[in-house]
């Protein structure tokens, strides 16, 4: 699984030495406990393991983690902030730049405390919504989250007019 891993901690008991490799490159020898932090970027790494033993037995374990540290960038969001319309019914949209979760709210707030999931998704990539407003001006704000729990957020500002007297 994608993981958002600033800090782990390996802990190995029994062992004489201990060596460890990041995608098949020696890294090097370990003590009985080692705290990574901010070892890698982004991406995904193989870790293994060898531990030996007083009498050369050895003992070999290895892991696959994907390291993700960035959030979610939302483009091509609707209505374009500062749009103005005498139109009651209008569109939330938004495209985002990997796989997510979208949420939207009238208040500026965090997508764990947003109560709207987008429901109109092509992809998860994609999403939409569609409101009806009454006469006024809105701010919504959308939050996106990826499976490490990185947050993407994005406002936009739009008005529903008065429409112009006829006559």
């Amino acid at each position: 699984d994608e993981a958002n891993w600033d800090e782990w901690t390996l802990t190995i008991t029994n062992a004489s030495t201990t060596i460890y490799t990041v995608n098949g490159v020696g890294v090097g020898a370990l003590s009985n406990v080692w705290n990574g932090t901010n070892q890698t970027g982004d991406g995904t790494y193989t870790i293994t393991v060898t531990s030996y033993d007083l009498a050369g037995n050895s003992a070999t374990d290895s892991t696959t983690v994907e390291i993700d540290s960035t959030a979610p960038v939302l483009t091509n969001i609707l209505p374009v902030n500062g749009t103005s319309s005498t139109k009651a019914d209008w569109t939330l949209s938004v495209n985002v730049s990997e796989n997510v979760s979208c949420r939207y709210s009238a208040v500026n707030t965090t997508y764990a405390t947003m109560e709207n999931n987008f429901s109109n998704s092509s992809t998860d990539f994609f999403h939409t919504e569609d409101i009806t407003v009454a006469i006024g001006t809105y701010t919504y704000t959308y939050a996106c989250v990826d499976t490490a729990g990185n947050e993407g957020k994005e406002n936009t500002t739009f008005t529903r007019a008065v429409p112009a007297p006829i006559g």
